[in-house]
């Protein structure tokens, strides 16, 4: 079982968020302690928890002990499905960052995939949707990846209220991604 610190480097959710991702798509246990160390308070905050919630479902695992607050978890994942889904965050808490961990597994299951996921779309602390869509999303559909994004209402701090589909094709592998440098000329009077 791989043994991770969320309270190295930054000490936020998103150690969280990454080592349940890989751990579902390289299907490897792990155990992650000192959660959210970094931050006052430490542990899941109901982002966070959603998030837990989501990958275990969509691996059909089930982690216990999970509430607001926990400092450690242990995810052991199973293979993960593709079906339809709706994540619900309940608060303003980032519908992007919540996505950006459940649709890399997504997309390499066995059949196409519906999410629905409700919260922030414009939060504090993490990308709006749109950048999500159009910066990170964009440049993997580049590498092969087929997700897309359908904003059907927007969701602000403090309310919540968001809601965002994101409808996914499942993929063989990743293509190289390869960026081109910018040119651009500097014009001068």
């Amino acid at each position: 079982m791989i043994e991770i610190d969320g309270s190295m480097m930054e000490g936020g959710g998103q150690i969280l968020r990454m080592a349940l991702t890989y751990s579902a798509l390289l299907q490897a246990p792990v155990k992650i302690f000192n959660i959210r160390g970094g931050r006052k308070p430490p542990g899941l905050k109901p982002q966070h928890l959603t998030t837990v919630e989501a990958v275990a479902k969509l691996c059909n695992t089930r982690i216990e002990g999970l509430e607001v607050g926990s400092k450690e978890l242990t995810f052991a994942p199973k293979p993960p499905h593709g079906g339809e889904y709706v994540f619900d965050i309940k608060t303003a808490g980032s519908v992007s960052l919540l996505l950006q961990s459940i649709i890399p597994i997504m997309a390499f299951v066995d059949s196409n995939s519906k999410i629905i996921a409700k919260g922030g779309t414009v939060v504090r602390q993490a990308p709006p949707i749109q950048i999500l869509d159009r910066v990170i999303l964009e440049s993997a559909r580049s590498m092969g990846l087929e997700a897309r994004l359908k904003t059907i209402r927007e969701g602000f701090y403090p309310k919540g209220g968001g809601e965002v589909e994101a409808s996914i094709q499942p993929i063989e592998d990743l293509k190289p991604l390869i960026l081109k440098p910018l040119s651009f000329r500097i014009f001068s009077a």
